[in-house]
């Protein structure tokens, strides 16, 4: 525990989604809550002003994580990683190894083997092993389970998700891993479901037991589609069944010509409880409405996306301090490894025809669509059903 003192932090990656891990570290700076000792950023010239800032606050720039690690080893207390699914278990490890905390960006890794190795090493050394799957640092995520174990809304009957987050031609070629199974030898699993829509996946799965061990059987029926040339999927359609409880569907596309952010419905027998995305200035935000049969509807605000990264990094220091605070262990995180896993295992990922995609254009940036996926996610979602099941023509 942590006590009486700022928390010593190194960060790695300032670019791109680490710059959001960059602003949550500068907050709690300004709090006192961390002290950033050091960052290893790869890319300095691009970053001079945030390089700048940094030092400005005594904070010293490395160009390789090995090095930074190596030379502050013993004398860390976190250490941040928000880089990508290939590079999470090789530094995690080696941030372990040299004796920090770890708090690393979901997914908590591209395989099951890399994950459990992460768990193990954090285990043995006796060190926090915490990801960054926001919803789980919601006390709206705490609240409705509790009221799901309680059988507020009667008996659960299914637990299902929809995405259809838009990607263009710049997302998948913004490094080489986006949209592939692996990346060199490592494993990526890129999807929407190990990825864009994780933390849906993630909560769905919460929901629905002890994450700490998964019960056996667990069946899976994947339907797994790339339009794009990737190897991975752009777009699934998923059933997951365990033993005792609702199913768990998750339906999600990049390929769409509408954007939609994902939402969630959890349906019981005597209610539901819904997550509904809706626009603020700059963004989105979302709330969790549970309904209730003779009622009235109890409304929660999650504070996505801001407030609930404040939230989370306020949570990982607390819990450095050996104080109660909502997190999501790596062991926990396991769990939404096993499932993307078992979902891979479960099907191969299949072309959809050249014939039923097009290309659409918006100001001079190109994506590849499939033309009547929004319409037939939304059916399948609501009658809760495969795309098979509902007579999609190209499944």
């Amino acid at each position: 525990m942590i006590r009486g003192r700022p928390i010593r932090t190194v960060l790695i990656g300032v670019s791109s989604y680490a710059n959001q891990h960059y602003e949550m570290l500068l907050r709690q700076s300004e709090r006192g809550e961390t002290l950033p000792v050091a960052a290893a950023i790869i890319n300095q010239k691009d970053e001079a002003a945030k390089c700048e800032r940094l030092r400005s606050l005594g904070c010293e720039i490395f160009e390789d994580y090995r090095e930074m690690l190596d030379k502050w080893r013993g004398r860390l207390d976190l250490c941040m990683i928000p880089t990508g699914i290939p590079l999470h278990a090789r530094m995690t490890l080696a941030a372990i190894e040299a004796g920090c905390n770890v708090f690393v960006e979901k997914p908590l890794a591209g395989c099951l083997a890399d994950a459990e190795a992460m768990c193990a090493a954090a285990r043995h050394a006796n060190r926090m092993l915490l990801v960054g799957f926001q919803r789980m640092y919601s006390p709206a995520t705490r609240r409705v389970r509790a009221m799901l174990q309680d059988g507020a809304i009667g008996e659960v009957k299914c637990l299902k998700t929809l995405g259809m987050l838009c990607r263009d031609d710049r997302y998948f070629g913004r490094n080489n891993w986006a949209g592939r199974l692996k990346a060199g030898d490592t494993w990526v699993l890129d999807s929407p479901f190990n990825n864009a829509v994780a933390h849906f996946l993630m909560m769905m799965r919460y929901f629905a037991g002890a994450v700490d061990r998964d019960p056996q059987p667990i069946s899976v029926e994947a339907e797994l589609f790339h339009a794009r040339d990737i190897d991975s999927a752009d777009t699934a359609a998923v059933r997951i069944r365990m033993p005792g409880f609702a199913p768990i569907m998750f339906f999600g596309s990049h390929c769409g010509r509408v954007h939609r952010e994902a939402f969630a419905v959890v349906r019981g027998t005597r209610g539901e409880v819904r997550w509904e995305p809706y626009p603020v200035p700059g963004g989105f935000s979302e709330r969790v409405i549970v309904r209730r049969a003779g009622m009235p509807d109890e409304v929660m605000e999650t504070g996505f996306w801001l407030p609930l990264r404040a939230t989370m990094i306020s949570n990982v220091c607390a819990s450095l301090r050996g104080e109660p605070a909502d997190v999501c262990t790596g062991e926990e995180a396991l769990a939404h490894t096993r499932c993307v896993q078992m979902i891979h295992d479960s099907a191969s990922v299949r072309a959809v025809p050249p014939g039923f995609l097009a290309r659409d254009e918006k100001k001079g940036v190109f994506s590849t669509v499939i033309p009547g996926i929004d319409e037939a996610m939304a059916r399948a979602f609501e009658e809760e059903k495969l795309l098979s099941e509902i007579g999609v023509p190209w499944v």
